[in-house]
């Protein structure tokens, strides 16, 4: 087998194309509180918003729009459009890298290791 075609070309194990759809309050308790979601919205529609109770915002979702959260701990909902709203959603979900056989890093999204990434080079 070509070893370019086994390299997963992203970090997430599932990618959703969600259309025309509005969304009740909800989690996602198939996820990890330590695991971020993104969602990245596009189209033509108008007044959409997404709300995020837990922190007491609700978002301006217009085309192009990217959100970025743990949609395990923030409940979160999103009402119904005018027009064509499409949604990438890009998630994680432990029972894929249980079926690839590939265990999941724990500890990718703690602090520490991202401060080790941004810390300056000494030369």
């Amino acid at each position: 087998m070509n070893q370019a075609l086994a390299l997963w070309p992203t970090t997430f194990t599932n990618i959703s194309l969600i259309a025309n759809w509005s969304t009740p309050l909800h989690c996602d308790p198939q996820s990890r509180a330590s695991w971020f979601d993104v969602l990245a919205s596009v189209g033509e529609y108008t007044q959409c918003v997404m709300a995020i109770p837990t922190l007491g915002m609700e978002l301006a979702y217009t085309p192009g729009t990217t959100v970025i959260f743990s949609g395990r701990l923030l409940r979160h909902r999103v009402n119904p459009v005018e027009g064509n709203r499409y949604c990438l959603s890009y998630y994680m979900r432990d029972n894929i890298h249980q079926w690839a056989k590939v265990p999941r890093c724990a500890d990718w999204m703690r602090i520490h290791s991202v401060q080790e990434l941004l810390r300056p080079t000494l030369l």
